[in-house]
């Protein structure tokens, strides 16, 4: 009888892929070695899912296919049949990840997401640890996804700052484009409020502080984020803030235009997008402000600034970015200035500059202990690109004044 475990990693994404797909059909048997080749995960992926599709109707080649031995755990798959079965979806979370791209060895899974799935993996030579980014395989035909994930490379490639993601190694292999990045051992800051609650008002400062630094050096290659929030900023153990993503980074000069890339009129986050975005005008450096405005807010309540009961659709959350006046927040009166000067509607009525934001955050982070949240964050964290649930509300250890805190919504 045929291993389960086949079905387990591929059968589910072949189905799928057999239905888009029903011209791929074979008019005679093939031959032995391709079935051993099939079932030690060998093939290009074409002729992986041919085979697949062919097994699923004759009966004496899946006998054949029964009666082969299924790859050992220490056998490199090939990895556009690896890559089939994980960015479908049929790959478990506690399945062993078997599959390398160029010279990296892909270890687990960290976290899926409709604009890629990031893996930890391993340099087979400097045996150094990365984040490697791959594009799902749904949006390899889509030329504007393409496009996006090269001008993230380049956009990456741009920026050497302590708070910002490093880019290691970007390169394209049998079709399959990738970026590594480096590890960062903790979670995001989206995971560390939804498990410990808002944060204190220093610590909430110096966390926007640094990430103001890591857009003021984005700013000054050129590059223009679009999506800052939450999600995207990474903390580190030693209390290091770092900006992730530049999937929907432009460049403030020259490339393609938005609408060239988006298919749609605007870009970004519903909850931290600039009212500019909604109207599809260009953004700009005040753009990002006004997104990390929005975060600094979501770091001292536990929300958004528009995330109440009443703000639940896109188009209520555009109408309240450029028309509500945004709640109170209790707070140093210099942090609540800032806040609001960053969340103006217009954007000549924000700070001007990333830089400047950092510096008028230099006082109200002055006490900050934020390198005692980044320790019990790394603790706890299970990966810190991973998207699964959130979980109540934790205590930090010897912080109580953020015991009792709601889980936010």
């Amino acid at each position: 009888m045929m291993s389960a475990r086949i079905p387990s990693a591929r059968s589910r994404s072949v189905a799928r892929l057999m239905e888009q797909e029903p011209a791929l059909t074979l008019k005679v048997c093939p031959i032995r070695d391709e079935i051993v080749s099939f079932r030690s995960g060998t093939l290009g992926l074409d002729r992986h899912l041919i085979i697949a599709k062919h097994l699923k109707t004759c009966d004496v080649c899946r006998k054949i296919a029964a009666s082969i031995p299924v790859a050992n755990d220490d056998t490199p798959r090939n990895v556009a049949t690896e890559y089939a079965r994980q960015t479908e979806g049929a790959l478990g979370d506690d399945e062993p990840v078997l599959a390398r791209i160029g010279p990296f060895l892909l270890r687990k899974i960290l976290g899926r997401g409709g604009m890629g799935i990031v893996y930890e993996a391993e340099h087979e030579k400097l045996k150094n640890r990365v984040a490697l980014k791959i594009l799902p395989r749904s949006t390899l035909s889509d030329p504007m996804v393409l496009t996006r994930f090269r001008r993230e490379w380049e956009a990456v490639g741009r920026l050497t700052h302590e708070n910002v993601v490093r880019a290691l190694h970007a390169d394209e292999v049998d079709g399959i484009p990738f970026l590594a990045m480096e590890l960062i051992d903790g979670p995001d800051l989206g995971k560390v409020v939804h498990r410990y609650g808002a944060l204190m008002p220093p610590d909430a400062a110096e966390t926007i502080r640094q990430a103001a630094l890591g857009l003021a050096h984005a700013h000054s290659q050129g590059v223009i984020h679009r999506d800052v929030k939450p999600s995207n900023l990474l903390l580190t153990s030693r209390g290091v803030v770092k900006l992730l993503d530049l999937g929907l980074a432009r460049f403030a000069t020259g490339g393609a235009s938005d609408s060239r890339l988006s298919g749609t009129s605007f870009l970004g986050t519903a909850d931290y997008m600039a009212p500019e975005q909604w109207a599809g005008i260009t953004a700009d450096r005040r753009t990002d402000i006004y997104s990390l405005g929005c975060v600094l807010f979501f770091l001292l309540t536990g929300k958004p600034p528009f995330g109440a009961p009443e703000f639940t659709s896109p188009r209520d959350k555009m109408r309240a970015h450029h028309e509500a006046r945004v709640p109170e927040v209790a707070g140093p009166s210099g942090l609540g200035e800032l806040l609001n000067h960053m969340l103006a509607k217009k954007p000549d009525d924000r700070p001007q500059s990333a830089t400047e934001v950092a510096q008028r955050l230099e006082l109200p982070a002055a006490l900050s202990q934020l390198g005692r949240v980044a320790v019990a964050a790394a603790v706890d964290t299970v990966g810190a690109y991973n998207d699964g649930p959130a979980t109540a509300p934790q205590p930090i250890p010897g912080k109580s004044s953020i015991e009792g805190k709601k889980n936010p919504k």
